[in-house]
């Protein structure tokens, strides 16, 4: 059986069109510990906020800066720890609930390198699609997903309500805990019914190719060859020219008059209407000309 710990990452202001955030206040894990024989949660905490940049640093070199003194090697042994879990060491597999954010938007760009995992919001997606939950497909059905809304039928811890967290505050750990629980119950509650299903197993891992795919997308942008944008347009012009000039040549026609406004009606647009007695067959070249249609009140325009 896979020996899961849930992760889950506190931070600032996350921005509405980017979705990227400022500063990281703290990383928090629960896991069955087989060192100690019980469940564990620890953390490590920024209270000031700390940046990418900075946390990358320091778990770049975290060995090194271990041994500047107690206090310090308790916070790199964290580090050490929880960077040797995500870069896949065997003895812990990684869980989150939505690591398109916490993998991609906050932990692989201050450092870590995150090799393999789950994703429990996409594998309650996959073992319990929308329209089981509630879901009538006219809203955003992922909101099914929330940790809140699998809580409330059961499937883990009920979620805490999330205070406004303005700055880093102790009520933070105690909320980031709930997640990290919440997260860890899903996990051993939903996956080994995906991995013993080769259907839903199948399923689930295109899910999480698909969504390191479009996120790894979205930040770094896709790269776009011109020159065969620019060579399929020509063709598709080509191919409309070559239909609209069949259609001149072989569809009938019919002249259409634009009937002038009375004085009265002079604001409102020109009234279109179609003569039937004026119809017939022109040359391609009257197209969108007016034309003499024997008519003595009549201007009409020719159009296919």
């Amino acid at each position: 059986m896979t020996s899961y710990i849930a992760i889950d990452c506190e931070t600032t202001y996350i921005k509405d069109i980017t979705k990227d955030v400022d500063k990281i206040w703290m990383i928090g894990w629960y896991y069955f510990s087989k060192l100690a024989v019980k469940h564990v949660y620890d953390y490590i905490n920024f209270p000031e906020g700390i940046t990418h940049e900075e946390l990358a640093n320091h778990v770049n070199n975290a060995s090194t800066l271990a041994m500047l003194g107690n206090k310090a090697e308790l916070y790199y042994d964290k580090l050490r720890f929880l960077r040797d879990v995500l870069s896949g060491d065997g003895l812990y597999k990684p869980v989150f609930h939505g690591a398109s954010f916490d993998v991609f938007k906050v932990l692989e760009p201050a450092g870590f390198e995150c090799k393999d995992y789950d994703d429990t919001m996409l594998a309650s997606f996959v073992l319990l699609p929308p329209t089981t939950l509630g879901s009538t497909g006219d809203e955003d059905s992922m909101r099914f997903y929330s940790l809140k809304n699998l809580g409330s039928i059961g499937l883990c811890s009920a979620k805490l309500e999330a205070p406004d967290f303005e700055t880093y505050c102790e009520e933070m750990v105690g909320y980031n805990r709930g997640d990290c629980m919440s997260t860890y119950q899903l996990a051993n509650a939903v996956i080994p019914a995906i991995e013993s299903n080769a259907n839903l197993r199948r399923a689930y891992r295109l899910d999480l190719k698909t969504q390191e795919v479009a996120t790894l997308m979205e930040i770094n942008g896709t790269p776009v060859d011109l020159d065969a944008i620019q060579s399929f347009a020509n063709v598709v012009t080509e191919h409309c020219d070559n239909c609209l000039s069949y259609l001149r040549k072989e569809v009938p026609g019919i002249v259409s008059r634009w009937k002038k406004p009375t004085k009265h009606r002079a604001k409102k647009a020109m009234v279109h209407c179609v003569s039937p007695a004026s119809g017939g067959v022109y040359p391609a070249s009257a197209i969108g000309k007016h034309v003499d249609c024997g008519d003595d009140d009549g201007d009409f325009l020719y159009k296919k």
